[in-house]
């Protein structure tokens, strides 16, 4: 059964959508670049067809200018079909989210499941910290404890 998937985005986005298959490896089910494609009146949708059972990642690789690139969202698609009739027909469609902030909606009546993907807007602030800031701690708890053993060692030899 094949069916389409829908997103709403921005214009501008690049995204990677990947098949997870129980091996663990990975296939590239299709790249898409919003606004790439004149005929598309709807620019901030994008569509993949031909999706099975099974688990997905979709990867945004650029995102649009003035936006944060999301993190991988990793999603469940689950169909149902009715298997005893002669024409079997699609009785429902699921998408779950496995992690990553991604919603869906489903139209079992066309096969459509559609995606609500957030961008945000400004700038990702860079890493800050690691080892140089563990060795400024470890630096400074060590001055603290000589700064006591040499007040504790000063009031011994005042006492004597």
């Amino acid at each position: 059964m094949e069916w389409p998937c829908h997103s709403v985005i921005f214009t501008g986005a690049t995204f990677k959508l990947e098949k997870v298959f129980k091996d663990g490896t990975k296939k590239v089910v299709k790249e898409y670049t919003i606004g790439s494609d004149e005929n598309d009146p709807d620019k901030t949708k994008f569509e993949f067809t031909g999706l099975d059972d099974g688990q997905y990642i979709l990867t945004e690789i650029v995102a649009p200018e003035g936006y944060n690139t999301m993190d991988p969202i990793t999603f469940n698609v689950i169909a149902f079909h009715d298997t005893e009739a002669a024409d079997p027909k699609l009785t429902d469609l699921n998408g779950n989210p496995v992690n990553g902030e991604i919603s869906f909606s489903t139209k079992v009546t066309t096969g459509t499941l559609t995606a609500a993907v957030v961008n945000y807007q400004g700038d990702e602030l860079p890493s800050t910290g690691g080892m140089g800031t563990t060795i400024l701690y470890v630096a400074g708890i060590i001055l603290i404890l000589a700064a006591g053993a040499f007040l504790v060692m000063q009031k011994k030899a005042e006492n004597k």
